[in-house]
């Protein structure tokens, strides 16, 4: 993972780096003008440096005591100056800002499956919450440090990165994802943090928010798989619940929650299963695979992996024999949908 190392973190990795050059200098000296062995000679530079006052290792004479007195000066310097920088790096609270950051790095490294979401706005917030519901790991990417810092006291796990670049991307995880929905206010920003998780990651699945219709078809262009519109979807939804309101909140509820503050149903799940090479639904028609799933769970629809959506057993399309790739648009509880989904 590449990331940007924190500048007191490298002013402390330069100052312990002074302090041990100053320790390996005295011990060097003491070695070579009065030709003590290292340990003896590495014992009085740290006396030295410290200034306990503890006496002389062996008795030396005027060249050495010269070199002595340097080595106090110089030294006394450069341990006050360590323990300064140190003294500051803590107060500043860059020392358990540091800490978090690498616990961070280290959990989005043991994430897999995982989806990233890019921007922590009332949009984005709304993805997090929805996706925990739904028991998807997640990752959130700011390049705001206020915004991450929420996000972080909401409980979810976020880095400050700038997605728009490969290197916030390694920061969340790209190698290992399942997805990416990028939810930022700037179209231009979803636009560049579309193509860049596109060139990194060329078979992700990308959920990207566009607030101008305009930017929809640039979005798809750039690679995005899904573009949608907020202000186009809030519309729709309150068109169809004037109309269909008991329907939508029966969808609404088995998909994760309604916008009310109703919680998902906990006895029944609407799921889309794929279908590996090996499942006991290959060679079927939709007939066949409805019947096949009577008595666990019922079966909605098909969607063929070239998209073509077969819900009616009535249809000549019901014939056609299900394949690898495949989809079960599938409604039931967790167990039976874990039944069908091995099968």
């Amino acid at each position: 993972m590449r990331g940007e190392t924190d500048p007191l973190l490298r002013q402390a990795v330069r100052v312990g780096g002074l302090a041990l050059g100053v320790i390996a200098f005295g011990t060097a000296g003491y070695v070579l003008l009065e030709g003590w062995d290292a340990f003896d000679a590495l014992y009085m530079t740290v006396i030295t440096l410290t200034t306990v006052g503890f006496g002389e290792v062996h008795h030396m004479d005027r060249p050495a005591q010269a070199f002595t007195i340097f080595l106090m000066l110089a030294g006394a310097g450069g341990v006050l100056y360590t323990l300064s920088s140190g003294m500051q790096y803590m107060l500043e609270g860059r020392l358990s800002g540091e800490l978090l950051r690498r616990r961070t790095r280290r959990m989005i490294n043991a994430l897999r499956d995982h989806v990233i979401v890019c921007g922590y706005g009332r949009v984005g917030r709304e993805v997090a919450r929805q996706l925990q519901r739904q028991g998807v790991p997640f990752v959130i990417v700011d390049r705001e440090a206020t915004r991450v810092t929420l996000a972080q006291s909401d409980g979810w796990l976020a880095v400050q990165a700038d997605a728009a670049k490969d290197e916030g991307l390694y920061a969340a995880g790209i190698g290992h994802a399942r997805a990416l929905i990028t939810a930022v206010d700037s179209d231009a920003d979803n636009l560049y943090i579309t193509l860049s998780a596109r060139v990194l990651a060329p078979q992700l699945p990308i959920v990207a928010r566009a607030n101008d219709a305009d930017s929809e078809a640039k979005l798809r262009r750039v690679g995005a798989t899904r573009v949608l519109s907020p202000h186009s979807i809030g519309g729709r939804h309150m068109a169809l619940l004037a109309v269909r309101s008991p329907a939508v909140d029966f969808v609404n509820m088995v998909l994760g929650g309604t916008t009310d503050g109703q919680g998902q149903h906990p006895d029944l799940h609407l799921e889309a299963l794929p279908l590996a090479g090996g499942s006991a639904f290959i060679g079927l028609t939709f007939g066949e695979a409805r019947t096949r799933c009577a008595g666990i769970c019922n079966l909605l629809a098909v969607t063929h992996a070239d998209g073509e959506v077969v819900a009616d057993v009535s249809s000549p399309a019901a014939e056609r024999p299900l394949q690898p790739g495949d989809l079960l648009i599938v409604i039931g509880r967790p167990a039976q949908l874990r039944e069908i989904g091995g099968a």
